[in-house]
Order: structure tokens, then C-alpha cells, then sequence
């Protein structure tokens, strides 16, 4: 799991040399037969990250959840509160979640957190569960990447970041739980 701090500009500068040399890092674990089955990438958000996938080698590539993507969940949700911090402004990003396989990836399923503090409400957080099939398991395996409501970073109070943290925790079990397999492994 990999979060590539690849933040829109101006956000973060000159990230799209930093994004393809971890495509080429990851060339050259594979060149030694040592690459990771499946990478999880978090803050992939910059269109750069599509030059790590082609440097990288991997096969199968699945991203989410869109910038456009809404899921409804039951329970409480975080108000938007302080719009100069970007709460209730709109989502700028989709959730910046890749993954990449080497084994097909024969389904993807994604979810947008409706909870959020600060900056973290432009983007637009969730989950993404895929399941891939190695060659040498005999059932599919559900991977499930996510990335959540920062502290520090998102600029708002801990007052603020702590529900939206535990309100994504209750989301992402929600998603779980709706989407799952019992009959798979889970990473």
C-alpha cells in the first residue's frame, strides 16, 4: 500500500516525475521477479499516475470512486460547517485509490464517504473493494483500499476530523459488510 502524495497542483509541485519513478521502481522489482502482486495506491489524484501504471508493468488497473460517484449510507453524517476550509464547497477530485495486479481483477466496487472535515471534503473519500483471481488460489480474493479523513492536514479541528474519521470508519464497514464475500480471502 503506497500513498503517493500525488496532490493536484498547486497543492503539491513536481509530483509528476516523483510518480513516474515509482512506476519505473516497480519495473525494476518486477525485472527481478520481486514486484508485489497488487499494489494499493491512496492520493493518486493527478492524471501523472497513469504513467506510473504504464511504467509499472502491472496488467490490471482499477480506480475509484469517481469525483461524480454518491453513495447513500445509513447513520450520522458530519454537517459541512466552514466552507473557507473546504466543507460543502463540492468534490474537486475523485478519491485518488488505485490498484494494480497482476492476476485479473474480475470486479470492482467502490464507495464515496458522505462524512468529511476540511480540505479532505474536496476530495471525494471512500472505498474500493476489488477481487482479483491469482492463478494459484482457487477462489477470487477481495482487496479493499481506502484512504480517510486526514488530521493535522485537512485544517480543521480534531473536534471536527475525530466524527468524520469515525463516520468514514461506520461507511466503510457498512460497504463491507453489503459487499463481501464470506466465502473469499480479505486483504
Amino acid at each position: 500500500t503506497y500513498n503517493v502524495r500525488g496532490l493536484p497542483w498547486p497543492l503539491a509541485l513536481n509530483r509528476g516525475k516523483a510518480l513516474r519513478d515509482i512506476g519505473r521502481e516497480l519495473a525494476a522489482l518486477r525485472r527481478q521477479g520481486r514486484q508485489p502482486d497488487v499494489v494499493l495506491i491512496q492520493e493518486g489524484f493527478r492524471e501523472e499516475v497513469g504513467s506510473l501504471v504504464r511504467e509499472s508493468g502491472y496488467r490490471y488497473w482499477a480506480q475509484g470512486p469517481a469525483r461524480a460517484e454518491r453513495t447513500a449510507f445509513a447513520g450520522a453524517i458530519v454537517a459541512a460547517r466552514d466552507v473557507l476550509k473546504g466543507e460543502g464547497v463540492g468534490k474537486f477530485t475523485g478519491a485518488g485509490l488505485h490498484v494494480l495486479s497482476d492476476a485479473p481483477i474480475l470486479e470492482v466496487r467502490t464507495a464515496a464517504y458522505n462524512n468529511c472535515a476540511g480540505f479532505d471534503c474536496l476530495a471525494n473519500k471512500g472505498a474500493m473493494m476489488v477481487q482479483v483471481q491469482p492463478d494459484w488460489s482457487p477462489t477470487p480474493i477481495d482487496v479493499v483500499n481506502t484512504h480517510m479523513n486526514a488530521r493535522k492536514a485537512s485544517g480543521a479541528p480534531r473536534a471536527r476530523t475525530l466524527p468524520a474519521h469515525s463516520g468514514q470508519t461506520a461507511e466503510l464497514n457498512a460497504f463491507l459488510s453489503a459487499h463481501r464475500d464470506a466465502e473469499h480471502p480479505l486483504i
